[in-house]
């Protein structure tokens, strides 16, 4: 499902530039990005569940993480 909302995306954005958009545009951004959110909550909700520390400092924690994991390579 979240695969799908991802392609969605993409579809919706590649219609912004091509000629033929016009009905299927409209109808894909009227629910992609919302789809997209809510799919990608339910994930981190169920990844947080899993690990087994409640509350915010797992968030914290996931949060130091990927900054960590992210914001090195791109510092380099």
């Amino acid at each position: 499902m979240r695969a799908m909302a991802i392609v969605f995306v993409v579809v919706g954005h590649a219609l912004i530039h091509a000629e033929c958009g016009g009905f299927l545009m409209s109808w894909i951004y009227s629910f992609h990005m919302a789809l997209l959110f809510v799919l990608s909550g339910f994930v981190a909700a169920a990844s947080w569940e899993r690990s087994g520390t409640p509350g915010w400092r797992l968030a914290g924690a996931k949060v130091a993480r990927s900054a960590r994991r992210l914001l090195v390579p791109y510092a380099l």
